[in-house]
């Protein structure tokens, strides 16, 4: 387990290392997340708090190496910055595309396709119980819509909060002529 060992704990300057260690950390984070059910991080306090840190072997990633990390989260599409100052990130265990692409399914599967419907009852409403997306957070569950507006297979309804923004799934015909265009 790379976790117990202290060279996991420093970045390594080789590029082609570096790059598998990165990808490792960026399992391991959002495997953490997961676990915790935590989608919010604060970038200032990670460093001293698993998974960045681990007390059993004395060691902790620096917080520029955090923010290194972090980044490939980001560049992988699990994680979204909250502020330009990149001090709050978002944090989903399944990249936002496949987000995207559970929910879409889901709505074709129950006839939603054509319909609105909000991130409230996206993510809380009873058609969606028991799909992976159910509890999630309300920020994961728009920012994956915005995945599904950017591919042309939905349409953002501006809100006054969060979970009061709109999602009209949109037609297959629609997102077909959509692409021919």
């Amino acid at each position: 387990d790379e976790y117990s060992l202290p060279p996991f704990f420093t970045l390594q300057p080789v590029a082609e290392t570096r790059a598998k260690q990165l990808t490792m950390w960026t399992s391991l984070v959002t495997s953490y997340f997961q676990h915790r059910h935590q989608t919010l991080l604060n970038v200032a306090e990670a460093a001293k708090q698993p998974p960045f840190a681990n007390e059993q072997i004395n060691r902790a990633l620096s917080t520029d190496a955090v923010r290194q990390v972090l980044e490939h989260v980001v560049q992988s599409g699990f994680g979204e910055w909250q502020d330009k100052e990149k001090n709050q990130l978002l944090l989903s265990w399944r990249s936002f595309d496949e987000w995207a692409s559970v929910m879409y399914k889901w709505a074709a599967r129950t006839g939603l396709v054509g319909e609105v419907c909000t991130v409230y009852e996206l993510r809380e409403g009873g058609d969606s119980k028991g799909e992976d997306f159910h509890g999630v957070d309300a920020r994961i569950v728009l920012k994956a819509a915005r995945v599904l507006a950017d591919q042309g297979k939905a349409a953002i309804i501006d809100g006054d909060s969060v979970d009061e923004t709109g999602v009209k799934f949109k037609e297959a015909a629609e997102v077909d002529s959509d692409e021919s265009d």
